[in-house]
């Protein structure tokens, strides 16, 4: 279930990414929505918000990316 709710998340920063084309607005929206999923869920604060910041870098880099290389390799 929670695989599901996180590829309906990335598919809505996707959608805001192709709307505004900047890495900040999908990063936000995807990462503080998990951070939110997760501190409602039975984890620990801890290990949350640890594994939160990591998403967060490694998704701004992802949407850095996806912003200055659009069409990918061509």
């Amino acid at each position: 279930m929670f695989l599901i709710i996180k590829l309906f998340l990335q598919l809505a920063a996707l959608k805001l990414h192709d709307v505004v084309d900047k890495p900040i607005p999908p990063t936000l929206l995807y990462t503080l929505s998990l951070i939110f999923i997760g501190l409602i869920s039975t984890s620990f604060i801890l290990h949350t918000l640890f594994f939160s910041l990591v998403l967060a870098m490694l998704s701004m880099l992802y949407f850095w990316l996806l912003s200055h290389f659009p069409s990918g390799t061509k």
